[in-house]
């Protein structure tokens, strides 16, 4: 007995790693995907800072406010689903819907020029990601064999909102200057935090003397990271360049938002609860963004953005310990710097007691990444790469006297792409995420 008890602390020994590295992989929720604000742009591919001429204005370019010349309220909802297709040959799908921004917009004419007060919530961050992750090993010795296998399951959903106040004014004829405020806190926005579930069944089989024999281990748990406090901000420009083209700019610096972490988890096996409280300190990088917009007698619009995002600032500051949030064993110096490339064109049908328009769309993103890894235990000889994701959008809208309808379409694919975010660090997926969003606008 006492033979057989020594020999079972030490399998036990064998499974702590396991364990621990399972529990931490996806610390901070990975890469963070933007959502984006109201059906037209998303219908556009996102290609909106040169146009920004409806109520989620201020959420693309808060300068280009200015154009609007009504009272004008929307809002906007979404659904979302979310396919990985792992280099292991294991699948994961992941549906939600959600309500994405609200937004009001009022322009008035003071002191000999136009002006424009915009007000907004929105989900901008999505964190929802699920995998199944499998591993096993043998350690051969006399007079036994010990084999390994885990199965770790993870499930994340949640997300990252802002309460914004923006303004805008038009310095001179067709230019314009606007500037947002942004609030981050949970306790005001309502959805700035997410979930990581987690259970990690772990089997020991001894082989040796007599027949096989197993132990099992299952640890079960929830992580929360919840945003206390934070504040951004975003200047635009937008500019009337000629008749027919128009030019955009939004510069967005670094912002550090201060989190909450809560875990609780629970081994099956023995019974033993394990939680814990922490502070934590994560920061998103400064983006760039310029854009371009033709339009031809009014009928036809194209417009083009593309956007810089300086991923080396994307951290992780727990109590002085700098970490990527893409891979705890990463360092954010050596991540990439990202570009997004949007393209977009709407075609105007007038009718006698309507207004259609009709919309499509293509576009790149670079995120942050890792590259994968030959085992789960060589997680650290991970670097940062980019990972590749490409989309395509349609949509339509449909106006009637005051009231517009807006509906649209995405689908983003990315391949090869999520080690350690949407699989373990030995694995890659091919993610397809498609996304249909409608809103409605009020013009007053």
């Amino acid at each position: 007995m006492r033979r057989m008890a020594t020999i079972s602390a030490a399998v036990a020994l064998c499974a702590v790693p396991w364990s621990a590295w399972a529990l931490d992989e996806t610390a901070y929720g990975g890469s963070p995907v933007p959502i984006g604000a109201g059906a037209r742009a998303l219908g556009m591919g996102g290609a909106f800072a040169a146009i920004a001429d409806d109520a989620s204005a201020a959420t693309w370019n808060p300068g280009g406010m200015t154009q609007l010349d009504r009272l004008e309220a929307g809002v906007t909802g979404g659904f979302y689903a979310i396919r990985t297709s792992g280099s292991d040959g294991t699948f994961a799908n992941h549906n939600d819907a959600a309500l994405d921004s609200a937004s009001l917009v009022l322009p008035f004419f003071a002191y000999g020029c136009q002006q424009t007060i915009g007000l907004a919530w929105q989900r901008e961050y999505d964190f929802t990601r699920s995998f199944n992750e499998h591993d096993s090993s043998v350690t051969a010795g006399f007079p036994f064999t010990v084999t390994n296998a885990s199965v770790n399951q993870i499930v994340q959903s949640g997300s990252f909102a802002s309460d914004s106040l923006s303004y805008a004014i038009e310095l001179t004829p067709g230019f314009s200057l606007g500037l947002t405020g942004k609030a981050w806190a949970d306790r005001v926005t309502g959805d700035s935090a997410y979930h990581q579930d987690q259970v990690t069944t772990e089997v020991t089989t001894l082989t040796g003397f007599g027949p096989p024999t197993p132990f099992a281990d299952v640890v079960a748990g929830r992580r929360t990271e919840r945003v206390t406090s934070g504040y951004s901000g975003e200047i635009g420009a937008w500019w009337q360049a000629s008749s027919n083209l128009s030019l955009g700019l939004v510069y967005a610096p670094r912002y550090t938002l201060r989190m909450s972490i809560d875990s609780a988890y629970l081994d099956e096996t023995t019974q033993t609860p394990t939680s814990s409280d922490d502070v934590g300190h994560l920061t998103f990088p400064t983006r760039v963004t310029v854009g371009t917009a033709w339009r031809h007698d009014d009928a036809l619009t194209v417009a083009c953005d593309a956007t810089w995002t300086h991923w080396r600032e994307y951290q992780v500051n727990d109590a002085g310990m700098i970490s990527s949030p893409v891979a705890p064993t990463l360092s954010p110096a050596e991540a990439h710097d990202g570009l997004s490339l949007r393209l977009g064109i709407e075609q105007l049908l007038i009718g006698e007691q309507w207004t259609a328009v009709v919309r499509g769309g293509v576009f790149y993103e670079g995120l942050p990444g890792a590259t994968r890894v030959d085992t789960p235990e060589d997680a650290y000889q991970a670097r940062a790469t980019t990972d590749n994701y490409i989309g395509a959008t349609a949509g339509l809208s449909i106006s009637l006297r005051s009231i517009i309808w807006d509906l649209g379409a995405q689908v983003r694919y990315g391949h090869h792409v999520g080690a350690g975010q949407f699989a373990g660090p030995d694995q890659s997926v091919d993610l397809t995420t498609v996304i249909i969003r409608s809103g409605l606008a009020y013009q007053y």
